[in-house]
């Protein structure tokens, strides 16, 4: 995962490159606004975390009939968990949230002439790329983890959209992949 986080991180930038922009372009970073993005970023985490366990548990009774399974946070040899700690959280909610809002919905906009199902289109490519994470060959598994992440994808992409900018939904993303690679470090442990 953070292999692939690395190369999308030098794909986004040479894309970025190409139309003669920064990656902080794409991001919106600014200094002056670091307090601001602070603040909006408790209220946007909390948010985010009631909308994205809203998405797990609800689609998980929907499926399986229970709460999520066991199988969320599979063990890794330590040294790969410690590793996970120290660069996936970093890695990840830089990468994914710039390719799929920051660069990805707005060209849609163009695209498609229409905000709403640019937000649609990022939020679900942003949700189906979650089935591999723990990749598990099983059908139900699969449907869970592909739509489970949708309603917070579209809760990022409206967000998104309001403000323009991704620094505070960053933040968030940084704190809830934090606590995946703490779990999947404390499984590593057990």
């Amino acid at each position: 995962m953070i292999a692939a986080n690395l190369l999308t991180f030098g794909l986004l930038r040479w894309l970025a490159r190409r139309e003669g922009i920064t990656l902080m372009d794409l991001i919106g970073f600014e200094w002056a606004k670091l307090g601001r993005d602070l603040l909006l970023s408790l209220g946007l985490l909390l948010l985010a975390l009631v909308v994205g366990m809203a998405g797990l548990f609800g689609l998980s009774l929907l499926i399986f009939g229970t709460p999520p399974p066991d199988t969320m946070f599979q063990p890794l040899p330590l040294w790969a968990a410690w590793l996970a700690l120290l660069l996936f959280p970093l890695t990840n909610s830089l990468v994914e949230l710039t390719a799929y809002m920051g660069y990805a919905l707005p060209r849609l906009e163009v695209i498609l002439r229409r905000q709403w199902p640019a937000v649609a289109l990022a939020a679900l490519w942003l949700s189906l790329q979650h089935v591999a994470f723990p990749l598990i060959f099983a059908p139900d598994w699969m449907l869970w983890r592909a739509f489970a992440f949708l309603p917070l994808g579209l809760v990022v992409g409206i967000v998104y959209v309001y403000l323009r900018r991704l620094p505070p939904l960053l933040i968030v993303h940084f704190v809830m992949d934090l606590q995946i690679a703490l779990s999947v470090l404390m499984a590593s442990l057990a």
